[in-house]
């Protein structure tokens, strides 16, 4: 279990500072930055409940088929609920070995946007990550223990409808069989050199998380702060945290 877990976490780190474009997992940071680009250029703003939020998640679910998973062997569902004003909106979910015994693990990005922004930092570049990932896993890996499920969610910038639809649907099992959820935000997109991956921690995992890094990434966890303006006092007790990886570039450094 914890070797799932901290193969995951060293990925998704990986992956969040953008690997050169030829990494030894075969990783692509020019197809991420041209798939962020699709995104903000060819698409572009994705509110919540707009023809243009079911764009994107169409051409998301193309690319996830193109890759292997499919709804009729349980690796690809398209799931609507209602959001922001009862606004529908869809989530998105690959799994990579489903129905397998043994922990799920998790990855999530949201793919809609605020009105007038391509929202190429908030939350597309995270999207093209999350769609690397899929590439690299597929939709079966017989060296992973547990389901890893891919969540491409909607409706996040108006209140978090689609994590709070896709927690809704799960089972009692399901929930106790969650190890972890990692939420990608601004991947790629420091302004400087090295990247800058923002991630949300609940209770003690800070300590936990900063203790799997020290296993080996190269990276450092900066001090959190409270966000309790968007949660009820007592429900949520956590931080925002920016994770600084030294030793990646951003997806558009193109230099040596």
């Amino acid at each position: 279990m914890k070797r799932l877990l901290f193969h995951m976490l060293a990925l998704c780190l990986l992956l969040a500072g953008c690997a050169p474009s030829k990494s030894p997992h075969g990783l692509d940071a020019a197809r991420i930055q041209a798939d962020t680009e699709y995104l903000c250029r060819e698409i572009g703003d994705r509110p919540t409940g707009t023809e243009k939020e079911s764009a994107a998640c169409d051409w998301l679910e193309k690319q996830l088929t193109e890759m292997g998973f499919s709804s009729q062997t349980g690796s690809l569902a398209r799931v609507p609920f209602p959001g922001l004003f009862e606004l529908t909106s869809e989530n998105l979910i690959a799994t990579c070995n489903p129905g397998a015994e043994g922990p799920i693990l998790c990855v999530m990005a949201h793919y809609d946007s605020v009105e007038g922004s391509p929202g190429a930092r908030d939350n597309a570049s995270s999207v093209a990550v999350l769609l690397e990932l899929a590439r690299y896993l597929g939709p079966a890996r017989e060296d992973l223990q547990g389901e890893i499920r891919l969540l491409f969610l909607g409706s996040e910038e108006n209140g978090y409808h689609g994590a709070s639809a896709y927690v809704k649907g799960l089972s009692e099992a399901e929930r106790k069989r969650h190890l972890a959820v990692f939420n990608m935000e601004n991947s790629a997109a420091s302004p400087g050199e090295g990247a800058i991956l923002t991630c949300g921690t609940l209770g003690g995992i800070t300590d936990g998380l900063r203790g799997t890094l020290r296993q080996g990434s190269p990276a450092s966890l900066s001090p959190g702060y409270e966000r309790p303006r968007y949660f009820p006092r007592g429900r949520y007790r956590g931080g925002q945290h920016q994770l600084a990886l030294s030793g990646f570039r951003r997806a558009d450094d193109r230099s040596a």
